[in-house]
């Protein structure tokens, strides 16, 4: 007897496609979510270099934290916000602390800065839709007299 293989090829027309479309979904899904992390880790870094360089110039100028203290670009919080080029960090979304607010010579000067980061990937995004905090800190001791 011979099998008609006609009837079971039309009822599997269009499965490669569907399975094709759905797996092209997971695998998109999945690569935005990588992206993602990536650019998370980068503005990390970014922050993380941002406070180094604003840190290390009030060690050395305790006197000029900010643009009310030494006019730009001669303070730690210029000094912060324009370390990186790239442009990646929103500055206006962002914030620049220092502990102490008074330093002298001898004092360890912790400078923070924390950016509120915005996830791209669509149904990761769901997850934090507000965005989330990163937080780049650099410590140093104060060289400087004020």
């Amino acid at each position: 007897m011979k099998k008609s293989t006609g009837a079971w090829r039309k009822k599997e027309r269009g499965q490669s496609l569907v399975e094709l479309s759905i797996g092209f979904v997971a695998m998109m899904t999945l690569l935005a979510g990588i992206l993602d992390f990536g650019r998370v880790y980068y503005t990390f870094l970014a922050l993380q270099n941002a406070a180094q360089e604003g840190a290390s110039y009030v060690c050395a100028f305790p006197s000029c934290l900010n643009s009310t203290d030494c006019a730009d670009p001669n303070n730690g919080t210029y000094r912060a916000q324009n370390e990186s080029e790239t442009g990646l960090i929103d500055w206006s979304s962002s914030t620049v602390a220092f502990s102490p607010t008074e330093p002298v010579q001898g004092d360890i000067l912790t400078m923070s800065l924390t950016h509120k980061h915005q996830l791209m990937a669509p149904f990761i995004s769901a997850l934090a839709p507000n965005g989330f905090l990163i937080t780049g800190t650099a410590s140093c001791r104060v060289i400087g007299t004020p």
